[in-house]
């Protein structure tokens, strides 16, 4: 059901999930919460994990 909310994300986010769990099993990103938030630079760095929703919408308005 996941993918309903996709069209009110913008196009070029990257939408995905974790259907085979190896995310959260192999402990590859640190996810201690699900859903979790992901703000990611164009080389695909981390800028912003789980942060409160002013702090994501300051960080989108610089980009």
């Amino acid at each position: 059901q996941w993918y309903k909310y996709m069209p009110i994300y913008p196009e070029n986010w990257i939408n995905c999930h974790n259907e085979d769990l190896k995310i959260r099993g192999e402990n590859l990103y640190d996810v201690r919460a699900i859903p979790s938030l992901y703000l990611l630079d164009r080389e695909k760095r981390v800028i912003l994990k789980d942060a409160p929703v002013n702090i994501q919408m300051e960080q989108l308005h610089r980009l």
